[in-house]
């Protein structure tokens, strides 16, 4: 493996840790909202620390930003899984107790 594969895995359990280690020391219960916030954010970390690298330390480009060739299937992209998670709502309550 290459040194920036090294470095993108130490910066991101850095950043993951750094976060579970502010939140215990915070008293954050990982249960409910809290736990899916915390699990969300960790989601990203792989991204951020690739981000990060690549702009401040390798000093280059990031990955995957630039500019979209057509607005139209940016905000598709974007707006077409919102739309289709508001649309199981109605849905969903046509079958009762189906959790």
């Amino acid at each position: 493996m290459t040194k920036r594969v090294y470095q993108s895995i130490i910066l991101c359990f850095l950043i993951s840790w750094g976060i579970v280690l502010i939140s215990k020391i915070n008293g954050l219960e990982y249960q409910g909202n809290n736990g899916l916030i915390l699990a969300i954010a960790y989601m990203f970390m792989p991204a951020l620390s690739v981000i990060l690298l690549s702009r401040f330390v390798w000093k280059e480009k990031a990955p995957g930003v630039h500019k979209p060739k057509s607005f139209k299937m940016f905000t598709l992209a974007w707006l077409l899984p919102v739309a289709l998670s508001f649309l199981v709502i109605p849905i969903s309550m046509l079958f009762p107790g189906v959790d």
